[in-house]
């Protein structure tokens, strides 16, 4: 290694340098700046960051709703199996509600839940009163499948109930969807940082 002596103004010779009087210039100050790595733009980073952070998906939703559709079938023929009476008749009424519900999110994964309920009530309600035609009946006795789908005869009482097993469904979707938004603000584009900076 080579030594050399440096004489500091106004000092005596010293070896090397004088840090508390190094002064350096501006070539030097702007050699010495960290240079930016190579990284990610902010907006992938967000959108990774995102999709990390994101526990619901639609492909998720829609792997859950045949799930749950037939949850609700097996339901509906254990209260067939134990019971002949009243309970037999509704219930089966709200739980074929209920699986209208879990076709609708199986289609539209990602619509918001009282769209949704609203959509499964709307569709069940027009089955009953398409009952009215006779239509349904022609087609239940050629075809067990739409029996079960279409139904037989029109029964007022019926409309009331298919609300009863949508409802629950709604809040408890609803409910899901608040404790997500809760734990993943990023992912709610009204709550987000972006979404607030960009209005």
């Amino acid at each position: 290694m080579l030594l050399r002596f440096a004489l500091v103004p106004g000092g005596r010779p010293t070896l090397g340098h004088d840090a508390a009087r190094f002064r350096p210039t501006a070539d030097q100050l702007a050699s010495a700046e960290p240079r930016p790595t190579r990284t990610a733009r902010a907006g992938t980073v967000g959108v990774v960051a995102t999709t990390a952070r994101t526990p619901i998906r639609a492909r998720t939703v829609r792997m859950l709703m045949p799930v749950a559709a037939l949850l609700f079938l097996g339901l509906a023929l254990l209260i067939r199996a134990v019971d002949d009476g009243t309970l037999r008749q509704y219930s089966g009424t709200a739980l074929y509600a209920s699986m209208v519900w879990a076709m609708v999110l199986f289609l539209w994964p990602r619509m918001a839940p009282v769209p949704a309920g609203i959509a499964a009530i709307a569709f069940c309600w027009v089955v009953e009163l398409a009952q009215l035609t006779g239509v349904p009946a022609e087609l239940s006795v050629r075809s067990v499948a739409a029996r079960l789908a279409l139904g037989v005869q029109f029964d007022p009482v019926d409309l009331a109930w298919y609300p009863a097993g949508v409802v629950p469904l709604t809040v408890l979707h609803h409910l899901v969807r608040a404790r997500h938004r809760r734990s993943h603000p990023a992912t709610d584009p009204i709550r987000s940082p972006d979404a607030r900076s960009a209005a």
